[in-house]
Protein backbone atom coordinates (compact mmCIF):
# COMPACT_ATOMS: atom_id res chain seq x y z
CA UNK A 1 0.00 0.00 0.00
CA UNK A 2 2.77 2.41 0.96
CA UNK A 3 4.63 1.65 -2.27
CA UNK A 4 1.52 2.32 -4.34
CA UNK A 5 0.95 5.63 -2.57
CA UNK A 6 4.55 6.69 -3.19
CA UNK A 7 4.22 5.82 -6.89
CA UNK A 8 0.90 7.67 -7.08
CA UNK A 9 2.37 10.81 -5.52
CA UNK A 10 5.44 10.56 -7.73
CA UNK A 11 3.16 10.38 -10.77
CA UNK A 12 1.19 13.41 -9.60
CA UNK A 13 4.40 15.35 -8.98
CA UNK A 14 5.67 14.48 -12.46
CA UNK A 15 2.42 15.69 -14.02
CA UNK A 16 2.55 18.88 -11.94
CA UNK A 17 6.13 19.62 -12.93
CA UNK A 18 5.24 19.06 -16.57
CA UNK A 19 2.28 21.40 -16.22
CA UNK A 20 4.43 24.08 -14.58
CA UNK A 21 7.07 23.71 -17.27
CA UNK A 22 4.51 24.02 -20.07
CA UNK A 23 2.76 26.95 -18.39
CA UNK A 24 6.06 28.71 -17.80
CA UNK A 25 7.08 28.25 -21.42
CA UNK A 26 3.70 29.57 -22.55
CA UNK A 27 4.11 32.62 -20.30
CA UNK A 28 7.60 33.31 -21.64
CA UNK A 29 6.44 33.03 -25.25
CA UNK A 30 3.42 35.23 -24.60
CA UNK A 31 5.54 37.88 -22.90
CA UNK A 32 8.10 37.81 -25.70
CA UNK A 33 5.40 38.16 -28.34
CA UNK A 34 3.76 41.02 -26.48
CA UNK A 35 7.09 42.81 -26.09
CA UNK A 36 7.89 42.30 -29.78
CA UNK A 37 4.46 43.62 -30.74
CA UNK A 38 4.91 46.70 -28.56
CA UNK A 39 8.38 47.38 -29.91
CA UNK A 40 7.25 46.97 -33.51
CA UNK A 41 4.04 48.96 -33.16
CA UNK A 42 3.82 52.30 -34.90
CA UNK A 43 2.94 55.36 -32.83
CA UNK A 44 -0.75 56.16 -32.77
CA UNK A 45 -1.69 57.95 -35.97
CA UNK A 46 1.67 57.28 -37.63
CA UNK A 47 1.56 56.47 -41.33
CA UNK A 48 2.18 52.88 -42.33
CA UNK A 49 5.38 52.28 -44.34
CA UNK A 50 3.52 51.69 -47.61
CA UNK A 51 1.19 54.67 -47.36
CA UNK A 52 1.11 56.75 -50.52
CA UNK A 53 2.32 53.93 -52.78
CA UNK A 54 0.17 52.43 -55.52
CA UNK A 55 0.54 48.80 -56.59
CA UNK A 56 -1.19 47.63 -59.77
CA UNK A 57 -1.83 43.96 -60.45
CA UNK A 58 -2.49 42.43 -63.86
CA UNK A 59 -4.25 39.11 -63.22
CA UNK A 60 -4.27 36.29 -65.76
CA UNK A 61 -7.40 34.82 -67.28
CA UNK A 62 -8.18 32.64 -64.26
CA UNK A 63 -9.27 35.63 -62.17
CA UNK A 64 -8.51 36.43 -58.55
CA UNK A 65 -10.67 33.56 -57.29
CA UNK A 66 -8.88 30.81 -59.24
CA UNK A 67 -7.47 29.12 -56.10
CA UNK A 68 -4.03 29.34 -57.68
CA UNK A 69 -1.59 31.98 -58.98
CA UNK A 70 -3.96 34.92 -59.29
CA UNK A 71 -5.75 34.38 -55.99
CA UNK A 72 -2.54 33.95 -54.03
CA UNK A 73 -1.07 37.15 -55.46
CA UNK A 74 -4.33 39.00 -54.82
CA UNK A 75 -4.45 37.82 -51.20
CA UNK A 76 -0.81 38.83 -50.73
CA UNK A 77 -1.59 42.33 -51.94
CA UNK A 78 -4.61 42.51 -49.64
CA UNK A 79 -2.27 41.65 -46.77
CA UNK A 80 0.15 44.35 -47.92
CA UNK A 81 -2.75 46.81 -47.94
CA UNK A 82 -3.70 45.87 -44.39
CA UNK A 83 -0.22 45.57 -42.91
CA UNK A 84 1.72 48.14 -44.91
CA UNK A 85 -0.94 50.61 -45.96
CA UNK A 86 -0.42 50.39 -49.71
CA UNK A 87 -3.16 51.18 -52.19
CA UNK A 88 -3.66 48.69 -54.98
CA UNK A 89 -5.85 48.04 -57.96
CA UNK A 90 -6.15 45.10 -60.29
CA UNK A 91 -7.50 44.14 -63.68
CA UNK A 92 -8.28 40.65 -64.96
CA UNK A 93 -7.16 39.62 -68.43
CA UNK A 94 -9.74 37.97 -70.66
CA UNK A 95 -7.09 36.60 -73.01
CA UNK A 96 -3.38 36.88 -73.74
CA UNK A 97 -4.16 39.81 -76.01
CA UNK A 98 -4.98 41.88 -72.91
CA UNK A 99 -1.55 41.59 -71.29
CA UNK A 100 0.33 44.29 -73.18
CA UNK A 101 -2.42 46.96 -73.16
CA UNK A 102 -3.20 46.38 -69.48
CA UNK A 103 0.47 46.68 -68.56
CA UNK A 104 0.81 49.85 -70.61
CA UNK A 105 -2.32 51.30 -69.04
CA UNK A 106 -0.78 50.88 -65.60
CA UNK A 107 2.47 52.42 -66.82
CA UNK A 108 0.45 55.42 -67.96
CA UNK A 109 -1.17 55.61 -64.50
CA UNK A 110 2.29 55.95 -62.90
CA UNK A 111 1.87 52.93 -60.64
CA UNK A 112 4.77 52.57 -58.23
CA UNK A 113 4.89 48.83 -58.83
CA UNK A 114 3.20 46.66 -61.46
CA UNK A 115 2.73 43.03 -60.42
CA UNK A 116 2.22 40.38 -63.10
CA UNK A 117 0.83 36.87 -62.61
CA UNK A 118 3.23 34.34 -63.95
CA UNK A 119 5.05 32.99 -66.94
CA UNK A 120 2.46 33.72 -69.65
CA UNK A 121 3.09 37.44 -69.23
CA UNK A 122 6.87 37.12 -69.49
CA UNK A 123 7.32 38.27 -73.11
CA UNK A 124 5.12 41.34 -72.61
CA UNK A 125 6.92 42.13 -69.37
CA UNK A 126 10.28 42.14 -71.16
CA UNK A 127 9.01 44.56 -73.79
CA UNK A 128 7.46 46.90 -71.24
CA UNK A 129 10.42 46.81 -68.85
CA UNK A 130 12.80 47.58 -71.71
CA UNK A 131 10.69 50.49 -72.94
CA UNK A 132 10.10 51.88 -69.43
CA UNK A 133 13.34 51.55 -67.44
CA UNK A 134 12.08 53.79 -64.62
CA UNK A 135 8.96 51.71 -64.01
CA UNK A 136 9.18 49.00 -61.35
CA UNK A 137 7.75 45.54 -62.03
CA UNK A 138 7.38 42.25 -60.18
CA UNK A 139 6.47 38.99 -61.87
CA UNK A 140 5.55 35.92 -59.88
CA UNK A 141 6.95 32.49 -60.74
CA UNK A 142 8.90 33.59 -63.80
CA UNK A 143 12.61 33.68 -64.47
CA UNK A 144 13.63 35.69 -67.53
CA UNK A 145 15.68 33.70 -70.04
CA UNK A 146 16.83 34.33 -73.59
CA UNK A 147 15.91 31.04 -75.23
CA UNK A 148 17.50 32.06 -78.52
CA UNK A 149 20.84 31.26 -76.88
CA UNK A 150 22.29 27.77 -76.40
CA UNK A 151 22.19 27.12 -73.52
CA UNK A 152 19.45 29.64 -72.61
CA UNK A 153 20.86 32.78 -71.00
CA UNK A 154 19.48 34.03 -67.70
CA UNK A 155 18.63 37.73 -68.04
CA UNK A 156 18.35 40.34 -65.30
CA UNK A 157 16.50 43.65 -65.52
CA UNK A 158 17.29 46.25 -62.84
CA UNK A 159 13.64 47.32 -62.70
CA UNK A 160 12.13 43.82 -62.49
CA UNK A 161 11.79 41.58 -59.43
CA UNK A 162 11.54 37.94 -60.51
CA UNK A 163 9.72 36.20 -57.67
CA UNK A 164 10.74 32.58 -58.06
CA UNK A 165 10.93 29.69 -55.63
CA UNK A 166 13.29 26.77 -54.97
CA UNK A 167 10.50 24.22 -55.34
CA UNK A 168 13.05 21.55 -56.24
CA UNK A 169 14.01 21.47 -52.57
CA UNK A 170 10.45 20.81 -51.41
CA UNK A 171 9.86 18.45 -54.34
CA UNK A 172 12.94 16.49 -53.27
CA UNK A 173 11.13 15.66 -50.02
CA UNK A 174 7.95 14.79 -51.94
CA UNK A 175 9.91 12.41 -54.17
CA UNK A 176 11.62 10.80 -51.19
CA UNK A 177 8.25 10.33 -49.49
CA UNK A 178 6.64 8.93 -52.63
CA UNK A 179 9.47 6.42 -53.06
CA UNK A 180 8.97 5.30 -49.49
CA UNK A 181 5.20 4.88 -49.89
CA UNK A 182 4.99 3.07 -53.22
CA UNK A 183 3.70 -0.49 -53.11
CA UNK A 184 4.71 -1.29 -56.68
CA UNK A 185 8.22 0.14 -56.83
CA UNK A 186 7.10 2.74 -59.36
CA UNK A 187 5.96 6.35 -59.01
CA UNK A 188 5.01 8.98 -61.58
CA UNK A 189 4.79 12.73 -61.87
CA UNK A 190 3.06 14.99 -64.33
CA UNK A 191 3.94 18.56 -65.32
CA UNK A 192 1.30 20.89 -66.67
CA UNK A 193 3.29 23.07 -69.10
CA UNK A 194 6.93 22.95 -70.20
CA UNK A 195 8.21 25.92 -68.21
CA UNK A 196 11.27 26.09 -65.93
CA UNK A 197 8.96 26.70 -62.96
CA UNK A 198 7.31 23.35 -63.72
CA UNK A 199 10.36 21.28 -64.61
CA UNK A 200 12.19 22.44 -61.47
CA UNK A 201 9.62 20.55 -59.40
CA UNK A 202 9.94 17.43 -61.53
CA UNK A 203 13.73 17.50 -61.31
CA UNK A 204 13.58 17.78 -57.52
CA UNK A 205 11.02 14.98 -57.36
CA UNK A 206 13.33 12.72 -59.37
CA UNK A 207 16.30 13.63 -57.16
CA UNK A 208 14.32 12.67 -54.06
CA UNK A 209 13.57 9.24 -55.50
CA UNK A 210 17.21 8.78 -56.47
CA UNK A 211 18.31 9.68 -52.93
CA UNK A 212 15.82 7.23 -51.43
CA UNK A 213 17.20 4.47 -53.64
CA UNK A 214 20.73 5.31 -52.51
CA UNK A 215 19.77 5.36 -48.83
CA UNK A 216 17.62 2.22 -48.82
CA UNK A 217 19.21 0.13 -51.55
CA UNK A 218 15.93 0.07 -53.48
CA UNK A 219 15.18 0.47 -57.18
CA UNK A 220 12.06 2.64 -57.25
CA UNK A 221 11.36 3.75 -60.83
CA UNK A 222 10.09 7.18 -61.86
CA UNK A 223 7.71 7.11 -64.79
CA UNK A 224 7.68 10.40 -66.65
CA UNK A 225 7.80 9.70 -70.36
CA UNK A 226 4.29 9.31 -71.68
CA UNK A 227 2.09 9.65 -74.72
CA UNK A 228 0.48 12.92 -75.74
CA UNK A 229 -2.26 14.03 -73.38
CA UNK A 230 -5.70 14.26 -75.03
CA UNK A 231 -6.98 17.81 -75.25
CA UNK A 232 -10.56 16.98 -76.19
CA UNK A 233 -13.22 15.39 -74.05
CA UNK A 234 -14.10 15.88 -70.43
CA UNK A 235 -11.68 13.49 -68.77
CA UNK A 236 -7.97 12.81 -68.62
CA UNK A 237 -7.08 9.15 -68.93
CA UNK A 238 -5.23 7.30 -66.17
CA UNK A 239 -1.49 7.11 -66.42
CA UNK A 240 1.50 4.82 -66.55
CA UNK A 241 1.02 1.12 -65.90
CA UNK A 242 2.15 -0.15 -62.51
CA UNK A 243 2.77 3.24 -60.96
CA UNK A 244 2.37 3.88 -57.28
CA UNK A 245 -0.95 3.78 -55.50
CA UNK A 246 -1.75 4.43 -51.88
CA UNK A 247 -4.52 3.27 -49.60
CA UNK A 248 -5.54 6.81 -48.66
CA UNK A 249 -8.95 8.25 -49.62
CA UNK A 250 -9.43 8.83 -53.33
CA UNK A 251 -9.16 12.30 -54.81
CA UNK A 252 -9.32 13.79 -58.32
CA UNK A 253 -6.04 13.55 -60.18
CA UNK A 254 -4.51 14.37 -63.52
CA UNK A 255 -1.88 12.29 -65.20
CA UNK A 256 -0.40 11.19 -68.49
CA UNK A 257 -2.37 8.55 -70.37
CA UNK A 258 -1.49 4.90 -70.69
CA UNK A 259 -3.14 1.54 -70.20
CA UNK A 260 -5.04 1.87 -67.00
CA UNK A 261 -3.17 2.11 -63.71
CA UNK A 262 -3.28 5.65 -62.28
CA UNK A 263 -0.16 7.46 -61.19
CA UNK A 264 0.58 8.81 -57.75
CA UNK A 265 -2.30 11.25 -57.23
CA UNK A 266 -2.08 14.79 -58.50
CA UNK A 267 -4.69 17.49 -58.02
CA UNK A 268 -5.92 18.97 -61.26
CA UNK A 269 -4.79 22.59 -61.55
CA UNK A 270 -7.76 24.97 -61.25
CA UNK A 271 -9.60 25.58 -64.51
CA UNK A 272 -8.16 22.49 -66.21
CA UNK A 273 -10.91 20.21 -67.51
CA UNK A 274 -11.43 16.69 -66.35
CA UNK A 275 -10.77 14.35 -63.50
CA UNK A 276 -9.54 10.82 -63.16
CA UNK A 277 -11.82 8.60 -61.09
CA UNK A 278 -10.46 5.75 -59.04
CA UNK A 279 -7.01 7.28 -58.65
CA UNK A 280 -4.77 7.23 -55.61
CA UNK A 281 -4.41 10.19 -53.30
CA UNK A 282 -1.84 12.90 -52.75
CA UNK A 283 0.42 12.03 -49.82
CA UNK A 284 1.86 15.53 -49.65
CA UNK A 285 1.56 18.94 -51.26
CA UNK A 286 4.38 21.13 -52.54
CA UNK A 287 3.36 24.73 -53.10
CA UNK A 288 4.92 28.14 -53.56
CA UNK A 289 4.23 30.97 -51.07
CA UNK A 290 3.11 33.33 -53.83
CA UNK A 291 0.92 35.44 -51.53
CA UNK A 292 3.90 36.08 -49.24
CA UNK A 293 6.07 36.95 -52.23
CA UNK A 294 3.50 39.39 -53.58
CA UNK A 295 3.13 41.03 -50.18
CA UNK A 296 6.89 41.46 -49.74
CA UNK A 297 7.89 42.11 -53.36
CA UNK A 298 9.02 45.58 -52.36
CA UNK A 299 10.22 46.98 -49.05
CA UNK A 300 7.88 49.93 -48.69
CA UNK A 301 9.16 52.95 -46.85
CA UNK A 302 7.54 56.26 -46.10
CA UNK A 303 8.89 59.18 -48.11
Amino acid sequence: MIRREVERRRGLMTKLLRFIAVFGLFALVTAACAQSSEEGASPTGAAKPGAGHQVCFVADVGGVDDKSFNQQIYEGLLKAKTDLGIAFSYVTSKSAADYAPFIQDYVNQNCDLIVLAGFNMGPDLIKSATANPDQLYAIVDYNIFDFSKTPPKDLTFPNVAELTFQTDQAAFLAGYLAAGMTKTGKVATYGGVFFPTVTIFMNGFAAGIRKYNQDKGTKVDLLGRCRAIPRSGSTLQPTAVGSARTSSPKVPTSSCPSLGEPALGRWLPPRMPGTCTGCGSIPTVVSRPRSTAACSSRRWRST
